[in-house]
Parts: C-alpha cells; structure tokens; sequence
C-alpha cells in the first residue's frame, strides 16, 4: 500500500434521542424547574446541539443570544 492507508468506515445505527430540541418552559411550574428559557437544564439540550451544529457548517440562521 505504500504508506497509504484508508479506513473503512460504516454506519452503525441510528438513535432517537428523547429530548424535545425545541423545548420552551410554558406553566408556572416548568418556569420555576427549567428557567424562562429552559436554560436550568443541569446539561445542555444534545438535540438542539446537534440542530445548530448542522445550521452552522450549512450556512443556515441560528437562534442564539449575543451577549
């Protein structure tokens, strides 16, 4: 091969992930958990990651605050 080497890479499955992406607190009760925004999350919000991470590298608008 001379040095060249290639890896074989394959797709293994696909997950659904239980997370809303879109998640806004709406009652009292889930303002008081989560925060106005939802940001009480003790870890960020995987699916939404994901969703911005691919607008980005496509060029498409994201929702986010610049502070």
């Amino acid at each position: 091969s001379s040095g060249a080497a290639s890896p074989s890479l394959m797709l293994s499955h696909w997950e659904r992930l239980q997370v809303d992406p879109y998640f806004t607190p709406t009652t009292e009760e889930e303002r008081e958990e989560f925060g106005e925004q939802g940001q009480g999350f003790t870890e960020p919000n995987l699916a939404r990651r994901f969703i911005d991470q691919v607008r980005r590298r496509k060029g498409i608008a994201v929702e986010e605050k610049i502070v």
